[in-house]
């Protein structure tokens, strides 16, 4: 369930094909116009990226020099796009990482 903010229309007519907002993200943004007048969005400064094979096999060998987020407030993360979701819509923030083969947390607040 969500809000609805586009329809595809190739030619004038709908094709059934529509585009929403989720709902739990309409909830937290609601709850961010009513307590703040405008959405705000969190910034880490961090570079992120999908987990290619290439950086997998580089992380099995104990790649050292970058840390690997695996969850954030106990929410596993595969992709981008849900760390993105995860990290815009939340407050507090806690990171599961994994450097070489040390696994620890790290809380954002």
């Amino acid at each position: 369930m969500g809000i609805n903010t586009a329809i595809l229309a190739p030619s004038g007519g709908n094709v059934g094909i529509g585009f929403s907002i989720p709902i739990n993200m309409v909830r937290q943004l609601t709850r961010q116009l009513v307590e703040h007048g405008r959405v705000e969005r969190r910034r880490l400064g961090v570079y992120i990226q999908d987990l290619t094979p290439e950086l997998a096999q580089a992380w099995q060998n104990e790649l050292r020099e970058n840390d690997v987020i695996t969850s954030v407030n106990r929410i596993r993360i595969t992709n981008l796009d849900e760390f993105s979701q995860v990290v815009s819509a939340s407050g507090d923030l806690l990171f599961s990482i994994q450097r070489g083969q040390r696994a620890f947390f790290l809380a954002i607040r």
